[in-house]
């Protein structure tokens, strides 16, 4: 029984450290307004990168994503047509309206024999 709320004692110690570690670190009054500046001039202009992957490989990568989007869109369109195709070849019951499947002789509903169209 000691064993876990030593433990436990010892568990909580551990956080609490571990959320006071960014405070117990480095004197943040070491910073000031002339500190960006000398970071600012010790970087030169050929170091970064201005291109922000906007060269040639990267016009042909969003080119083909365009192209597959579209492509997907178009499939999306002919599936909707299709299937709005589909749902307008159901036939409905003379007796009571219900829908009749392609492969039905009679109507489930109520038995009546199917018309042919």
């Amino acid at each position: 029984m000691n064993v876990a709320y030593f433990f436990t004692f010892f568990l909580v110690v551990l956080i609490v450290l571990f959320l006071l570690l960014p405070f117990l670190g480095k004197d943040k009054s070491t910073f000031t307004a002339d500190s960006p500046q000398h970071v600012i001039d010790d970087i030169s202009l050929e170091d970064i990168p201005l291109d922000l992957g906007r060269d040639e490989a990267g016009f042909q990568d969003l080119y083909d994503q365009q192209a597959a989007l579209a492509e997907y869109e178009m499939e999306i369109e002919v599936a909707v047509k299709r299937a709005r195709q589909r749902k307008s070849t159901f036939s409905y019951c003379s007796g009571c309206g219900h829908q009749l499947q392609s492969t039905d002789r009679f109507c489930p509903s109520c038995g009546q024999a199917r018309q042919s169209s």
